[in-house]
């Protein structure tokens, strides 16, 4: 949508250092795609449903397993589910709420934050800082600080229900029964705790883009 209206160039999302063959410049962005009264806000978007039947036309496109012409990753700010009960991302944070803790945008990482094992050796996006054997990148956070991480767990983060808790000792999670099956956030495991499950599926599709930023 910002490159749609002319924000920045399609050239400004594709890093200097990409290492992926899949990744490179959409020289052929149709900004005339844009057309906000029929649910269509950039060039490859599709209507939501029960919408206009959007036209087959894409041009840009952010599929790294097929082509993406964006090297960067974002959070995916999903509407809310229509029975969620609670807020989520985007209600929260698609605004400046100044929050030093939620990252929206930055250096993609391995899909799903997936942090050892063959998918973390073998991702591509290990190239793109640093040594080849190790994640390394630039994130962005909604007070517009941006921090050099080389782990998918920042200090700092929020915690959320979690598989992974902080180490012996730490406390940063609370302690006893309040801390209980909390943990470090993960920039990028496709999940989602302000909503309900309909939703985390939801926003987990979306992740298997190149908006791997959570």
């Amino acid at each position: 949508m910002c490159v749609a209206q002319n924000l920045f160039s399609p050239q400004m999302l594709v890093s200097p250092s990409e290492s992926s063959g899949a990744v490179a410049v959409c020289s052929n962005y149709d900004y005339t795609q844009f057309n906000p009264a029929n649910d269509v806000f950039w060039d490859g978007d599709r209507t939501n449903p029960g919408g206009p039947t959007p036209s087959q036309h894409q041009n840009f496109t952010t599929d790294l397993e097929v082509k993406s012409n964006c090297s960067y990753g974002s959070m995916p700010l999903v509407p809310r589910n229509a029975t969620a009960r609670r807020s989520n991302r985007r209600e929260n944070h698609w605004k400046n709420s100044s929050d030093s803790r939620f990252a929206v945008l930055g250096n993609r990482g391995v899909q799903n934050g997936v942090d050892n094992g063959p998918a973390y050796a073998a991702s591509k996006t290990l190239e793109i800082h640093g040594g080849k054997n190790s994640w390394e990148g630039n994130i962005c956070f909604n007070d517009n600080h941006i921090q050099f991480e080389r782990t998918f767990f920042p200090l700092g983060m929020a915690c959320v229900p979690s598989d992974r808790p902080p180490p012996a000792g730490d406390t940063s999670c609370g302690t006893g029964s309040a801390a209980a099956g909390l943990g470090f956030d993960n920039l990028f495991r496709a999940d989602d705790t302000q909503s309900n499950a309909s939703h985390a599926r939801a926003g987990a599709r979306r992740s298997s883009t190149a908006a791997y930023l959570k």
